[in-house]
């Protein structure tokens, strides 16, 4: 699933934030349990299913759990909030002084 793993690799590249791509590739010189055909057999997209949700924790973290007859891929979870350059105003230019703001404003924003 070359293209399905560009696909997300590039997603978490542009997400702002903490990402990870897990990649999961079968050992073609050792194991010759978990091959190219036993993944394909199991292997899933949970972007297909239409009621999957992505920003469900609980769901994302039943889903990682999953090992075995099947085998989930595709982005698991993802959370959207503003990073810390965005809640200061400052994704412009991150080198900006914020020695000029006010103390409780910044703490405001993290509560």
């Amino acid at each position: 699933h070359i293209e399905d793993l560009s696909d997300l690799i590039v997603e978490a590249i542009n997400h702002r934030g903490f990402s990870l791509v897990e990649v999961m590739q079968p050992c073609v010189s050792f194991n010759k349990i978990n091959t190219y055909d036993w993944y394909s057999e199991r292997l899933y997209d949970v972007t297909k299913d239409k009621y999957y949700d992505p920003e469900d924790i609980q769901a994302a973290f039943m889903t990682a759990l999953e090992w075995g007859d099947l085998i989930p891929m595709g982005i698991l979870y993802r959370h959207q909030e503003k990073t810390y350059h965005q809640r200061m105003k400052t994704d412009k230019n991150p080198f900006l002084n914020h020695n000029n703001n006010d103390i409780k404003d910044i703490f405001e924003d993290f509560s």
